[in-house]
């Protein structure tokens, strides 16, 4: 390929400041609340970690997932799908029985001891294994009951709810929505092999890793639509803040 077929193209004004516009959005709006607790003199540990265990189910299932969902989750996931196949994306039905298991027992305990930190009570679970379909499943449960309710700042999300049944209602919207992220994932990587299946921007030279496919697609080929390349740094930056 020529050097100007290859040329990243230059980032427009506005990109950026939609860039900046959202970022300083995402970061403002924590430091108001934080200011404002400051303000009412507020200081307790329930107030500042789970909303004093007052806060709206909808708005605690959609935390929940924006905390799983990751800028490198969103990059490398999709670079993989491109790279290895789809074969990984039966750890999708592992969400089920995890979720489950939380809502039915690893919720209650936690929501009724009114704790405020998972690290009180439990530990973090890790499994590896070959990459396919059975193992896919089996490998990725325990990984999927620690995202979903294990991890501290998962747990935070539910233990701030109003009650136990509108913590359910957490737990459950979370992992739905986040099969949805997932799956959003696959479907993206699906659309890359389609998009480079007849020139492999990696074979081509045009970049050295599959991890850097969507970034490049972004800048060759989205960037077009006026904004979205500010929209899409925006949403990396505010998925990297957990």
């Amino acid at each position: 390929m020529s050097s100007a077929s290859t040329a990243l193209p230059t980032v427009p004004v506005y990109d950026y400041a939609i860039f900046l516009t959202l970022t300083a959005l995402s970061l403002g709006t924590g430091l108001y609340l934080s200011l404002r607790r400051r303000g009412r003199g507020i200081s307790t540990r329930d107030e500042a970690f789970l909303g004093s265990r007052s806060l709206h189910a909808i708005p605690l299932a959609m935390s929940m997932v924006a905390t799983n969902v990751t800028a490198m989750g969103t990059i490398g996931w999709v670079a993989y799908f491109y790279q290895y196949g789809f074969h990984t994306y039966w750890c999708i039905p592992a969400f089920v029985p995890a979720g489950l298991l939380v809502v039915c027992f690893v919720l209650p305990v936690l929501y009724e001891l009114r704790v405020t930190s998972i690290f009180e009570v439990t530990t973090e679970f890790d499994f590896t294994t070959d990459e396919t379909v059975w193992a896919a499943f089996l490998g990725a449960f325990p990984v999927q009951l620690m995202r979903v309710g294990l991890d501290q700042v998962i747990a935070q999300r539910f233990l701030a709810a109003r009650s136990l049944k509108q913590a359910r209602i957490v737990a459950l919207g979370g992992v739905i929505l986040l099969a949805y992220c997932y799956t959003l994932h696959t479907l993206t990587g699906l659309a890359m092999v389609y998009w480079y299946r007849d020139c492999d921007p990696v074979l081509s030279g045009s970049i050295t890793r599959y991890d850097q496919i969507v970034p490049y697609y972004i800048n060759k080929s989205a960037s077009s639509i006026n904004g979205f390349l500010g929209l899409f740094l925006a949403g990396l930056v505010s998925a990297s803040i957990r």
